[in-house]
């Protein structure tokens, strides 16, 4: 009040009395209307199925999220994905005699909602301009009969998705795509030929780039929002040297100038390698081109029947002196509100990136090394930040 009153007086000199009111209303219209039209397109929180990791989000959380930067514009994605209406709808009972029902349908169709129910698919479900998801979250897709990959997703939404058993990767992500409330377990272990085993993947394997390109820090925006997701569970059997029985199997890879990408209530635990890795990731910008919030990566490393890898919680990116024939890291990473508990490895781990790091009200315990290279700020007045003891067994 003292600030208007102090603007009121300096301006009084300036604009004359009634311009000056009606300036003073105009700002004031502004605010409310900006005000009223972020509340309308908050998404619904609807409760989240039971036995998922991911949580769902809040208003509150929206609100901060806009705060510290939502340059994808997530939350409307969310919000205009839950606006569909008009769905053509398959179940069970449609693919006992067609074993690419899901496909067919999507082939003809642009929105798909699969009924509650248990799937197997044959081969990989493209969705493509497409929006493809299930009902109430309980569609569960056994995809050990596909092949490497087992939803690919570019330009489309899928949702409410459960694949299981999965080959090599459980969802395939490329450009301007939403992936939400779905849950990837047990890629790979079902296969003695997985390279990768990685939950969610976001790499563009047309990486053509040359050298002048990788030097002046040219990546891929993927302009991708990945949002209240589970990853668990995942292995690799093959693979080179460096990384066979279990050393590549990330819950999230986010690799190789992929940018631009914002992950929000994602989960990674029990996977062979590490939660979340973004090995050469990024592209040269002054904003961040990974964004983290309200995520958790814990017990990575961790695999309870399978042979495992590093273990880390967030691999930040990777030290310039290996594979310089795909680049270095690019661009910076911030975490905010998330954890990292109880991985075989590191917490959060720098791993001699030399790339920008912001960590923001996070919690790393039970780690070998919680906080390896990096820091962390801490803070107050957020009540939804997440913590480790609200994940005591994973």
């Amino acid at each position: 009040m003292i600030q208007i009153k102090i603007i009121i007086v300096v301006f009084t000199k300036i604009i004359p009395m009634k311009k000056l009111s009606l300036c003073i209303f105009l700002v004031l219209m502004f605010s409310l209307f900006t005000s009223h039209s972020f509340a309308e397109t908050i998404p619904k929180n609807d409760p989240v199925p039971d036995g998922v990791m991911y949580r769902g989000i809040n208003e509150e959380q929206w609100k901060i999220i806009e705060k510290i930067g939502d340059p994808l514009n997530c939350r409307k994605k969310v919000y205009d994905f839950q606006q569909i209406k008009d769905y053509k709808i398959i179940g069970p009972e449609d693919c006992k005699e067609n074993k690419n029902c899901i496909q067919d349908a999507l082939d003809k169709t642009d929105n798909l909602k699969l009924k509650e129910g248990n799937y197997k698919i044959y081969s990989s479900i493209v969705v493509y301009n497409k929006v493809l998801t299930g009902e109430n979250g309980n569609v569960n897709i056994n995809a050990e009969g596909a092949g490497g990959r087992a939803i690919m997703v570019n330009e489309g939404i899928v949702a409410n998705i459960n694949v299981n058993f999965a080959k090599d990767i459980a969802f395939d992500i490329k450009f301007n795509s939403l992936v939400y409330r779905s849950v990837a377990r047990n890629t790979g272990v079902k296969s003695s030929y997985t390279t990768n085993g990685h939950g969610f993947s976001v790499v563009y394997e047309l990486d053509r780039r040359t050298k002048d390109d990788l030097k002046n820090g040219k990546g891929f925006s993927f302009n991708s929002c990945l949002i209240s997701l589970e990853s668990s569970y995942g292995y690799n059997e093959s693979g080179g040297s460096c990384c066979i029985k279990g050393g590549n199997a990330d819950g999230f890879q986010i690799k190789y100038g992929a940018a631009d990408v914002t992950l929000i209530d994602t989960h990674a635990h029990h996977n062979s390698d590490d939660g979340f890795d973004f090995w050469k990731a990024g592209k040269k910008s002054e904003k961040p081109v990974i964004r983290i919030f309200y995520s958790s990566s814990n017990f990575n490393g961790k695999h309870p029947t399978k042979p495992n890898g590093n273990g880390n919680g967030y691999k930040l990116g990777s030290s310039n002196k290996y594979q310089k024939d795909r680049g270095k890291d690019w661009g910076t990473r911030l975490i905010y509100g998330s954890v990292a508990c109880g991985n075989k490895e590191n917490g959060f781990d720098r791993n001699s990136s030399r790339a920008k790091r912001i960590l923001l009200g996070n919690d790393s315990r039970k780690n070998k090394e919680n906080y390896q290279n990096v820091r962390n700020k801490k803070v107050k007045d957020d009540k939804n930040l997440l913590k480790c003891s609200m994940f005591p067994n994973n």
